[in-house]
C-alpha cells in the first residue's frame, strides 16, 4: 500500500523544503481560509506554506502525506509537517490553485451543502418512499425523478460501511432502487446538482447509459440546448429574449474559492486547460412583477456546468433568488442595477430589495442567507435515444412545492402554467 501511494504522489510536483525564518519575510502572502496555514508566494512561484505542528517525526513521510494531500483534495488539517520547525513548500500552480478553491468553497457555500436536518430525520425507507413518488417517467430504458432541493445526486463522500448515518444520495441509494424497481442494473445517466431541484435520469442497463452519455456529449458539441431550467431572478435579465445567445465562462481563483466568471473572449488554450467553456444558451421570461422586482424565466442550455445558470443571470443583472455566491455581482443604486467587479464582489448572503422581502414574509426561510437556490431543471430533450431511428424523447417535471409557494408570494404564478 505505501508503495502505491508513493507511486501516485511521486507525479506531483514539489519544491525543496525551506526554512521559514529564512524565506518568510521575503515571501508575499496569497491568501486562503485558514489563516494558521498561509499561502505564500516563494521565489515568484505560488506556493503553499504549512506550519509547523510538530505531529510527524520522519520527513519522508511528511513530505508524502503533503502530496498524496494534494492528491485527495485535503482539507488544511489534514497537512503535517517537520518536528524541527521547516516548513514544505509546494509549488502551487494553477491546477493545484482550482483544486484547493474547489475544496474550500464547501466550507462557504449554503448552496453546496445539505440540509442537515433532512439528512438526520429521513432514514432509508423514509427516502425509498419520497423518491418513489418523485418518478415521473418509466421505460425499458431509464427511470426519470424530480428530484427535491437539497437532496445530493454523488454526495462529497460515499457512505460509511460502519456508519449509522443514513446514505442520503442516489449513489448511496442505488442498490435499495433497484430492489424497488425490480432492475438488475441502475446507474445515473442524468445528474444535477444537490441545490437545484428537477430532472434527474437513470439509466436501467449499460447499452442506455453508453447511448445517454454519447447523446448528451452529442447535444453539448453541437450546440443544441436540451435543458430547460425554471429560475426566479431579481429583475429582468438585461439581455435579448427569445434569442439564442453565447457566453464565455472562464474558471478562476477568486476570493479563496473556485468561481465562474463572463468573459469577453473565448481562449482556446484556457479551454484545453480545462477553465474555461463555451455554452450557447435561450432567455424567455414567463411573468414579471414589476412592483415587487421578481420574475420568473426560462433558459435553456446546452452546458450548465460551473454554475453557468447563476453566473449568467448574475452577469444580465437579475441575480437568481437565492444566490449568495453570484449575486452580489449586482449591485443596486435607487433601484437601478448595475454591474460590479466580479474581483471586487465577494460571495455572501443575497441582499434583497424591500419589496421581495416583505412579499416573501409569509415564508418561514425568508431571511435571505436561509433562502435556497430557486433553479428548476424543469425539461430535458434527448434526440436519437435510445437509438439513432427514435423520435426526440421529452421529459417534463413540475417544480417543487416550495418553487411554486414563492412564485405566488412573489405574484409571479398564473393558473394553468405547468400543466
Amino acid at each position: 500500500m505505501f508503495r502505491k501511494l508513493s507511486k501516485a504522489a511521486s507525479r506531483l510536483p514539489t519544491s525543496a523544503g525551506v526554512s521559514s525564518r529564512q524565506h518568510l519575510s521575503s515571501v508575499r502572502k496569497f491568501s486562503f481560509n485558514s489563516a494558521a496555514r498561509q499561502c505564500y508566494s516563494h521565489r515568484n512561484k505560488p506556493c503553499l506554506v504549512l506550519a509547523p505542528h510538530c505531529t510527524y517525526h520522519n520527513r519522508q513521510l511528511s513530505v508524502l502525506s503533503t502530496k498524496i494531500g494534494l492528491l485527495q483534495q485535503s482539507r488544511p488539517s489534514s497537512f503535517k509537517t517537520f518536528h524541527d520547525g521547516q516548513t514544505q513548500a509546494i509549488n502551487f500552480s494553477k491546477h493545484y490553485r482550482l483544486l484547493w478553491a474547489r475544496h474550500t468553497a464547501r466550507d462557504f457555500s449554503s448552496q453546496s451543502k445539505l440540509s442537515e436536518d433532512v439528512e438526520a430525520k429521513l432514514d432509508v425507507e423514509d427516502l425509498l418512499e419520497n423518491i418513489n413518488k418523485k418518478i415521473i417517467f418509466v421505460n425499458d430504458d431509464i427511470v426519470a425523478i424530480n428530484k427535491p432541493y437539497g437532496l445530493s445526486v454523488f454526495g462529497s463522500s460515499p457512505p460509511s460501511v460502519n456508519s449509522d448515518k443514513p446514505a442520503t444520495t442516489f449513489v448511496g441509494m442505488l442498490s435499495h432502487l433497484k430492489d424497488k424497481l425490480n432492475c438488475s442494473y441502475l446507474d445515473v445517466g442524468l445528474s444535477l446538482k444537490s441545490f437545484y431541484s428537477g430532472l434527474v435520469i437513470l439509466c436501467k442497463n449499460k447499452n442506455s447509459k453508453k447511448q445517454m452519455e454519447k447523446v448528451l456529449a452529442g447535444a453539448q458539441a453541437q450546440k443544441i440546448q436540451f435543458k430547460t431550467y425554471l429560475v426566479i431572478t431579481v429583475g429582468v435579465p438585461q439581455c435579448s429574449h427569445g434569442v439564442d445567445l453565447t457566453a464565455n465562462i472562464a474558471r478562476e481563483h477568486l476570493h479563496n474559492r473556485e468561481m465562474s466568471t463572463v468573459s469577453d473572449k473565448y481562449i482556446h488554450t484556457a479551454a484545453k486547460e480545462g477553465t474555461m467553456m463555451q455554452t450557447h444558451f435561450n432567455v424567455q421570461p414567463l411573468a414579471v412583477n414589476s412592483s415587487v422586482g421578481a420574475a420568473l424565466v426560462q433558459v435553456t442550455i446546452n452546458k450548465d456546468k460551473w454554475e453557468a445558470v447563476e453566473v449568467i443571470m448574475s452577469h444580465y443583472l437579475s441575480p437568481v433568488l437565492g444566490d449568495h455566491i453570484y449575486s452580489r455581482r449586482t449591485q443596486l443604486i435607487r433601484g437601478i442595477p448595475f454591474a460590479a467587479s466580479a474581483h471586487a464582489s465577494l460571495p455572501g448572503p443575497q441582499i434583497l430589495p424591500q419589496t421581495i422581502v416583505e412579499a416573501l414574509q409569509s415564508r418561514e426561510d425568508c431571511v435571505e442567507k436561509d433562502l435556497p437556490l430557486f433553479v428548476h431543471c424543469h425539461k430535458v430533450v434527448l434526440n436519437k435515444f435510445p437509438t439513432k431511428s427514435s423520435p426526440p424523447l421529452i421529459i417534463t417535471a413540475p417544480p417543487q412545492e416550495e418553487f411554486l409557494t414563492t412564485l405566488k408570494c412573489l405574484g409571479l404564478y398564473q393558473e394553468g402554467m405547468f400543466p
